[in-house]
């Protein structure tokens, strides 16, 4: 996934938020997801897309970043799943 498709989630998940109806009938006001959920590689993977580091190039040691598209970066250890847009 690169950071344009999470862009496109992010809007998705705040469409979606907007079709869900209360106990009266009436439509919820559209909300942002605040968390990525993803694993190591693809979180390394987005970093190197935001650095503009070539794809093959090794991972630098010691970095962290916190936030991918303004939203908390959560590490799963699950390794089959895409990343994944969540309002905590």
């Amino acid at each position: 996934m690169t950071i344009h498709e999470l862009e496109r989630e992010i809007n998705q998940f705040f469409l979606d938020s907007e079709k869900e109806v209360d106990e009266q009938g009436n439509r919820q006001k559209g909300i942002y997801p605040n968390a990525v959920i993803l694993t190591e590689n693809h979180y390394k993977d987005f970093v190197k897309e935001l650095l503009h580091i070539d794809s093959d190039a090794e991972f630098p040691e010691g970095l962290f970043i916190k936030s991918i598209c303004g939203l908390k970066v959560i590490i799963s250890s699950e390794e089959t799943m895409k990343p994944r847009v969540v309002r905590l």
